[in-house]
């Protein structure tokens, strides 16, 4: 899949956040999400999207993901076991330390699972910085599965991430005071949590946050169209909570966020379906049992809650069409926050 190609370490070229941050995306996008996308256009007022630029396809990274040493760590996080992958490209050691980054998932899925080792290894080599893939609590499977409940980006999600990158930052091969943290979609939350909390104080090193189509509130979180999945699970109406307060209405309208589809039924048969939020049959009200108005509970699983306390670098990346949301404007808020 890859070849070896040799040259400068990569992490002393410019613009490394940002090659990183696209070879990631690209491949994470194209899976892992069980729900129906969204393809609603999510155009800006007063931009055209249709600039009928022909784009070329993507070419895989020219590397050798061979030369790359994994072990599967075993974390202790308030009173749980996170499994963990780091990924050290040859040449990465004591006495020539690289930079290091850690993956957070999207809440929905394993980080063994959003980031298979392939991938995690070509960009290790491509970039010359020691990755880690961990698995939040109550993810992951055989030896790879950590201990614990789903968290749903809370507070033991956000302890994990802590202490996944304080065991990275004590490996003899990553520099201190180069590492960052990348983030997918509704796993801005223990990202920006994480560091928040802990960037004064145990997370001194941390530099930076690569932010990918990230969500800043609940609403975003629990948007979906017309059915969760293929079996059932109708969400054809907002649910109890929405406000413009928990929303953040004052800066763009329902209608602009959520838009209505282009299907004559709002079901997506023939054209785009609705979106709808705070739906009891959403992610992840029905499995944690909680609705958009549990104010207490969603403020400490909300990017929002953190974002404004953020000392370091961060960096959003959002495509023309977002993986989940029907709109681009999540990315918008984030940068507002």
């Amino acid at each position: 899949m890859f070849e070896k190609k040799h040259g400068p370490r990569r992490s002393d070229h410019p613009g490394l956040a940002f090659i990183l941050a696209l070879a990631l995306v690209l491949a994470a996008c194209d899976g892992g999400d069980t729900e129906p996308r969204l393809d609603v256009g999510g155009g800006f007022p007063g931009e055209d999207t249709a600039t009928g630029i022909d784009v070329p396809p993507v070419q895989p990274p020219d590397v050798d993901i061979d030369d790359v040493d994994e072990l599967l760590v075993s974390i202790s996080s308030s009173g749980e076991t996170i499994k963990a992958w780091f990924y050290t490209p040859h040449g990465c050691d004591a006495d020539d330390p690289c930079p290091g980054l850690v993956l957070v998932p999207d809440l929905r899925t394993a980080g063994t699972a959003r980031y298979p080792a392939d991938l995690a290894k070509g960009l290790a080599v491509l970039t010359d910085t020691v990755v880690a893939v961990y698995n939040p609590p109550g993810f992951g499977g055989g030896a790879e599965a950590s201990t614990g409940d789903q968290d749903y980006g809370g507070p033991r999600d956000q302890d994990a991430l802590k202490d996944v990158l304080d065991r990275l930052a004590d490996a003899a091969s990553v520099e201190q005071g180069r590492m960052g943290v990348l983030a997918f979609g509704d796993g801005l939350a223990p990202a920006a949590g994480a560091v928040a909390r802990f960037g004064p104080t145990n997370l001194t090193y941390v530099d930076y946050i690569i932010d990918v189509e990230g969500v800043t509130n609940r609403c975003y979180v629990t948007q979906s169209p017309y059915t969760i999945d293929p079996g059932g699970g109708h969400v054809n109406t907002d649910g109890p909570g929405p406000t413009q307060s928990r929303c953040d209405f004052q800066w763009f309208p329902r209608e602009v966020k959520f838009p209505a589809g282009t299907s004559s039924n709002g079901k997506g048969t023939d054209g785009t379906p609705n979106a709808y939020i705070c739906n009891k049959n959403a992610f992840p009200l029905a499995a944690a049992d909680v609705t958009c108005e549990d104010d207490a509970w969603w403020q400490e699983r909300e990017a929002r809650t953190y974002l404004p306390n953020l000392k370091i670098h961060y960096l959003r990346i959002q495509f023309l069409h977002d993986h989940r949301q029907p709109s681009r404007y999540a990315a918008r808020e984030a940068l507002r926050w």
